[in-house]
């Protein structure tokens, strides 16, 4: 799986389909019966096989805050999904207005719901505005 940071010419991109992916990530203990998932969104690239993905982590074990990342990717379609739902883009969206409105907004700053594992889950508690 190959990923990069972005680039400058990264962020002039254009976004044809705004993709939420659930990912399975397993059973976290031995005698779990449902697996851990987590949602990531794919930004797909026009005219490629590529993608910008936006994720929100739990960077360390002691972590409340979530920590926003986003990568390129040499693919659309993610071998951990579980199901992914498909937003046509409106045309001449770039992945830089994406990244604009998501922190413009404070879509980038989130505390993290626990779980039972005490990892994050895909739960986010929107910050106040």
């Amino acid at each position: 799986m190959a990923t990069s940071k972005l680039t400058p010419q990264d962020l002039l991109l254009v976004v044809t389909t705004i993709r939420v992916t659930i990912h399975t990530m397993g059973k976290f203990f031995q005698g779990d019966t449902r697996s851990g998932n987590h949602a990531s969104i794919y930004l797909l690239i026009a005219n490629s096989n590529k993608s910008v993905r936006l994720n929100m982590i739990k960077a360390g074990a002691t972590d409340v805050n979530g920590t926003f990342e986003y990568e390129k990717y040499e693919y659309q379609d993610s071998n951990s999904s579980v199901h992914d739902f498909d937003m046509q883009a409106i045309r001449g969206l770039t992945v830089d207005n994406v990244l604009s409105v998501v922190k413009g907004n404070g879509r980038d700053k989130y505390r993290l719901a626990r779980s039972r594992s005490e990892e994050h889950t895909s739960e986010l508690q929107s910050p106040r505005l």
